[in-house]
């Protein structure tokens, strides 16, 4: 029998007719567990990663699920702005109808029950092309 090399166990006198095994080289295996530690860290870490990228774009797109151009709006589509009902819908149709098409978004301080602050809140839902 040749003699062993480092990369083979030795069978012992009781198992000699034991298969021999490979060992790795320590070296070898320090560098699979240490490439496999890495992944199993990196992996939560890229998850959060694109969560927030995910997060972030969608705070930066527009915090408004919907525009309503003011000129085209129906009564149905002005209730859905915030703060605006039916009473006010049909005061903003109303005006648009006895005015004309608005020139911009600041005409709607002319409908009764219209403020500052309400246009402020409309505001981000609203455009006048």
């Amino acid at each position: 029998m040749n003699a062993p090399t480092p990369t083979e166990a030795t069978p012992t006198e009781k198992h000699a007719d034991a298969p021999t095994l490979t060992v790795y080289p320590r070296p070898l295996a320090r560098a699979t567990v240490s490439i496999a530690m890495g992944m199993l860290l990196c992996i939560p870490w890229m998850i959060y990663v694109e969560w927030r990228d995910r997060r972030k774009e969608a705070n930066s797109l527009s915090s408004a699920p919907f525009v309503v151009d003011l000129n085209l709006a129906t009564e149905s589509e002005l209730n859905l702005l915030p703060g605006v009902g039916p009473k006010l819908a049909k005061e903003i149709l109303r005006l648009r109808d006895e005015r004309g098409k608005f020139e911009r978004v600041e005409d709607l301080l002319a409908v009764p029950g219209i403020k500052q602050t309400r246009l402020d809140q409309i505001r981000p839902y609203v455009v006048v092309p």
